[in-house]
């Protein structure tokens, strides 16, 4: 499920089926306020709902050492500890439902903001003559690097990253929604982000 349309789909025909005593947990990365709603609803069938979207991708959830960022009433989310144990490595009671949609997108925000950042290192670098290869080899050794760095660095071909670009703006315009356009916090992630994510969308599909 890609975004919140794709979650309230499935809760409308999910909570009226379930038992009442059930839990749902929401691992997709969507708004924090459809998060709460959903919890509503569900609690008026007798059910509890927790979010829990997650970090790692593929290669962390092979190896069952995904992070697990939880939101929700405290005995619901210890009733869930033991299967998001069966995935997770760390796992983290952030607040009341939404807070694991705050703590998820601010991380996906920095994200994006740390691959804007490396492209136009990469790009002053390109200017001043120094090359790609030698200049991320170099930084990752020091201390400008990042884990978005390293992400950059397997983008020989930013096309290829339209997927997950696509995902990420999602995620930056999500938390910008939830904090506040012009709060100071999300304009500077936001401006380190944007050139990133039109830096992939203008790349030309090979």
């Amino acid at each position: 499920m890609v975004d919140d349309a794709d979650v309230q789909e499935v809760c409308a025909q999910l909570i009226p089926a379930m038992r009442p005593g059930g839990l749902i947990a929401i691992h997709s990365t969507i708004h924090r306020d459809t998060c709460k709603a959903l919890a509503a609803q569900a609690a008026e069938r007798g059910l509890r709902l927790v979010d829990a979207p997650v970090s790692g991708g593929a290669p962390a959830a092979e190896i069952g050492a995904l992070t697990v960022m939880v939101g929700g009433e405290a005995q619901a989310v210890a009733a869930t500890r033991p299967v998001f144990e069966s995935f997770g490595r760390l796992i983290v009671h952030l607040g009341e439902v939404g807070a694991g949609q705050v703590a998820k997108l601010i991380n996906n925000a920095l994200l994006t903001a740390h691959l804007g950042l490396a492209h136009n290192a990469v790009a002053a670098g390109a200017a001043l003559g120094v090359g790609r290869e030698a200049l991320i080899e170099l930084l990752k050794a020091s201390s400008g690097r990042s884990y978005g760095l390293k992400v950059y660095e397997r983008m020989t071909d930013l096309a290829t990253f339209a997927h997950p670009a696509m995902l990420l703006a999602k995620d930056v315009r999500l938390l910008g929604e939830t904090l506040g356009e012009t709060h100071p916090a999300f304009v500077t992630l936001r401006d380190a982000a944007v050139p990133f994510i039109a830096a992939v969308r203008a790349a030309p599909a090979t």
